[in-house]
């Protein structure tokens, strides 16, 4: 089954934000879509693993809240699937059976950080705030990178140009000297 996109509700506030809920049991899912989308949100619902992954082929989410277990592939291997497609996409992890090698495994493949179930929604929504920051503070740091090297680029085609131009009157003067 394909995930489902569910549109936040009408609100004075642009949606900037795509969170993709993972999670087998509809009820957790149903309750961090009301909560997410009531926080200005555009949420996708996945139960599994293969519809997580599915749906953000067909377009990318910006975070991606997964619980670790599930059925088919596992929350570790749509963690995995998820950033070989897009290295900045963020993942928080759910689990209810926690264990420091399953966190660390998680954080590991890139996980931005762990939750361990039954937690409260306004540390969930923190975490989410904190990655979604990190994820523009990267992305930022990419854009500058990208325009420093395109500045270096033609400030070396420039230096070149000014070295030819340099070069061609030199040879001018001297040809007028001798």
């Amino acid at each position: 089954r394909r995930a489902r996109l569910v549109p936040a509700r009408a609100r004075s506030v642009l949606i900037t934000h795509r969170i993709l809920i993972v999670d087998d049991e509809e009820l957790i899912r149903e309750v961090l879509r009301e909560y997410l989308a009531s926080q200005g949100y555009e949420i996708g619902l996945a139960e599994s693993g293969e519809a997580a992954v599915e749906s953000f082929k067909l377009r990318p989410f910006d975070l991606v809240l997964t619980d670790k277990k599930l059925p088919g592939i596992s929350g570790l291997e749509v963690l995995a699937r998820l950033k070989d497609m897009d290295p900045l996409v963020e993942v928080l992890m759910m689990t209810g059976y926690a264990s420091l090698e399953s966190a660390i495994q998680a954080m590991e493949l890139g996980a931005y950080d762990y939750l361990l179930k039954p937690f409260e929604l306004k540390d969930m929504r923190r975490k989410i705030t904190q990655a979604l920051e990190r994820q523009r503070l990267t992305r930022d740091n990419r854009q500058l990178l990208e325009a420093l090297q395109s500045k270096n680029q033609e400030l070396s085609r420039t230096n070149a140009e000014l070295e030819e131009a340099r070069d061609f009157v030199g040879s001018i003067i001297r040809d007028l000297s001798a």
